[in-house]
């Protein structure tokens, strides 16, 4: 069955983009908005539990402590998660837009290559065949970074590791300490657990613009072929 790019294009890729922006950001990430407070209900609660079991010998201050801890401990295990969803998504992002792409170069829902060279090969003439230069892309340069941040949060430290960090240094840096003159990214190590939500902080802004470059990147190709092409 061959592909039509006017037809997947506006009905298959576009809506797909919308979706996933949807699931983000109306479904997922809200469920860790109310971190902070489910930590102090935790620590109030673990509390209230020691109290309960206290006896004469009891140090209260030490029950505070521990209460204190138990949230803590919670709030930072969910902290690190939300920032893995975060940073999966932005896998999820990536790999869609290389299907998407390589879905139209190869022309038929069968037809598929193993060979990533070959494959962006063939999307170069996908991209000729409309005459589309690609450098032209006014967001060329934010999907340059999305696949480096994929790869990034995918194997750790690399090459990958290596040019982001010329591109986006803060996103190395933890939010909550960005601007600390005491914690800048000269003073970060190597990226080694990015799917445990340590060394990689993409954040909900990163998103959303790795999704619009998308949809700007689909609106930016000719849907046909130009004439000089098809002769």
């Amino acid at each position: 069955m061959p592909i039509i790019a006017e037809v997947f294009i506006p009905k298959i890729f576009l809506p797909q983009l919308t979706a996933l922006r949807d699931a983000i950001f109306e479904r997922v990430l809200p469920a860790f908005e109310g971190i902070e407070s489910e930590a102090e209900q935790i620590q109030r609660e673990a509390f209230e539990q020691l109290c309960a079991n206290a006896d004469e010998y009891s140090d209260e201050s030490q029950m505070a402590e521990l209460a204190f801890n138990a949230g803590l401990e919670h709030y930072e295990l969910m902290t690190a998660t939300r920032q893995t969803v975060i940073n999966t998504f932005a896998i999820a992002i990536s790999h869609l837009f290389e299907q998407q792409r390589h879905l139209l170069s190869f022309g038929t829902l069968l037809d598929w290559e193993p060979d990533s060279r070959k494959r962006e090969r063939r999307f170069s003439e996908f991209l000729e065949a409309r005459g589309v230069d690609r450098t032209m892309f006014i967001h060329r340069a934010k999907l340059e970074e999305l696949d480096l941040v994929a790869n990034v949060a995918k194997h750790a430290e690399g090459q990958s590791a290596e040019r982001l960090r010329t591109l986006r240094p803060e996103l190395f840096v933890a939010p909550s300490i960005r601007g600390d003159p005491l914690f800048g990214s000269s003073t970060v190590g190597p990226v080694n657990r990015p799917l445990m939500g340590e060394d990689l902080f993409v954040e909900p802004d990163d998103l959303r613009a790795y999704l619009e470059a998308i949809e700007s990147f689909w609106q930016f190709v000719p849907k046909t072929e130009t004439p000089d092409s098809v002769s």
